[in-house]
């Protein structure tokens, strides 16, 4: 067996095409400068996500190592990604400060300055051969030269935070049930909450656009329509579409709309505004 000073030495710039040669025979130089092997490093980190423990100190200095490099470093297979990525979700839901996926790749990463909204996906920038950072409050990507700022540089990124994190509405018999508390109108972007009552049909206050509160307008929303049932001197209106095909839309990130038309269909009720 070859001496420890004669292993073949893997940096992390060709370590994701090093899965060729034994895990056993490589040793890869985290970014603090220390010395680990894939194959121990793989073991210790599935240990440690398993045993509900979701940080990755190096064992030498103590530095925190982010998720993504010890990926990278371990030679996770793609398999074993997935499946240790799903359980890190799960560990890290409340969490939301720490880990969040790239809007990018869709790979988690693992933010460990709190300070900081600007972080990078090693997945990305390796990818794309060139640093890749995002806003971690907007999830859009970081526009901003001064990567230390509190500006990422893209429009309205407080108010795509908020729509980004807003509570869910926790209403099971109603059609608008775990869709957000805050939406923004399809046509102008204006906020704009459901009321929890009745059907997910609502009306922009600002540009009159009437749209599905449940799917923003994607193809095959069934709109609420209603029949009127007399009894005696008032009404009842009785819902009776079925909301069953009508896909819930995720969450939504502003795109700074300067101009926007108003819906020509758009009629107010008479009954209503009396």
């Amino acid at each position: 067996m070859k001496p420890a000073d004669e292993l073949p030495l893997v940096t992390q710039v060709d370590c994701q095409v090093a899965d060729t040669r034994s895990s056993s025979s490589i040793r890869v130089k985290a970014s603090c400068g220390h010395i680990t092997e894939p194959l121990s490093l793989k073991a210790w980190a599935k240990s440690r996500i398993d045993t509900g423990i979701c940080s990755f100190p190096c064992q030498t200095c103590k530095k925190e190592w982010v998720w993504q490099e010890v990926c990278k470093l371990a030679l996770f297979t793609e398999e074993e990604r997935d499946c240790y990525e799903k359980k890190l979700v799960e560990l890290t839901k409340d969490d939301i400060a720490s880990y969040k996926k790239c809007p990018d790749c869709n790979f988690l990463v693992q933010r460990v300055d709190p300070e900081s909204l600007c972080v990078e996906c090693l997945s990305c920038s390796n990818v794309k051969g060139k640093l890749y950072q995002f806003c971690w409050e907007c999830m859009r990507e970081w526009k901003n030269p001064a990567s230390h700022n509190k500006e990422c540089g893209n429009k309205s990124c407080s108010i795509t935070a908020m729509l980004l994190s807003c509570p869910l509405i926790v209403a099971p018999s109603i059609e608008v049930h775990q869709c957000p508390v805050v939406r923004a109108c399809p046509n102008c972007e204006t906020l704009v909450s459901h009321c929890q009552q009745g059907c997910p049909l609502v009306i922009c206050p600002n540009c009159s656009y009437e749209f599905c509160y449940r799917c923003l307008g994607i193809e095959g929303c069934k709109f609420a329509e209603f029949v009127e049932l007399r009894d005696d001197d008032y009404s009842v209106y009785e819902d009776v579409n079925d909301f069953s095909e009508c896909i819930r839309a995720g969450r939504q990130k502003i795109t700074g709309k300067e101009n926007y038309e108003i819906n020509p269909n758009f009629k107010l009720d008479e009954d209503l505004t009396e």
